[in-house]
């Protein structure tokens, strides 16, 4: 008979810890990219990255965090945008737990 071939060695603890990785990372960034904003024109910035992103790296500025309100003031080169704090709070805890997971594992 054939050996019987193992595509993925992963055990479901390891599944579920990558699986938050991802859930992390995906809600931290969503912290940068969704949130009101005031659009102006921007017409001293013709970069490819803007574009793409719509964050000038150069120009980033944290203004203020309002805790009351879980709120992120800041700057992104061009426009002056209102956050939540909450996809950050939720991604960062779900890295944290993937973490403990992985270190009680080991």
């Amino acid at each position: 008979m054939w050996p019987r071939r193992r595509y993925l060695d992963v055990n479901v603890p390891d599944r579920a810890e990558y699986a938050l990785v991802v859930v992390g990372v995906v809600c931290c960034g969503l912290t940068a990219r969704v949130g009101g904003s005031t659009q102006r024109a921007c017409p001293g910035i013709d970069s490819a990255v803007y574009e793409a992103v719509g964050v000038d790296p150069w120009g980033v500025r944290v203004l203020g965090v309002e805790l009351p309100s879980l709120a992120l003031s800041w700057y992104d080169g061009c426009n002056w945008r209102t956050n939540s704090l909450v996809p950050l709070a939720l991604g960062l805890c779900c890295l944290v737990t993937a973490a403990a997971l992985r270190r009680k594992s080991r």
